[in-house]
């Protein structure tokens, strides 16, 4: 049964935020991982969420790192100066 009511609440309680393939996985093997080896159904299911919101975390962070180092400055000039002659155009 207590698996039962820790899948209930699982599919119940996971935002649509979480349901990230990679991130739900985490928290599904967590939460099983912990109710299998005989921690309560609220503590399992609190360190699966936690371990979803750190890998949250970490895919927000490569995003930024990412997002950083992708993005040219010389390319954001380039942006700024066509965005600027565009509106000076437009005033004109």
């Amino acid at each position: 049964m207590t698996g039962e009511l820790a899948r209930f609440v699982r599919c119940r309680l996971t935002p649509v935020a979480l349901r990230l393939p990679g991130v739900q996985t985490s928290t599904f093997t967590r939460t099983d991982h912990l109710l299998r080896s005989g921690a309560s159904v609220p503590e399992a299911l609190t360190h699966g969420f936690q371990s979803a919101f750190l890998g949250g975390a970490v895919i927000a962070a490569l995003g930024v790192i990412a997002t950083l180092v992708l993005i040219r400055t010389r390319d954001s000039r380039a942006h700024l100066q066509m965005a600027q002659g565009q509106t000076s155009a437009a005033h004109a």
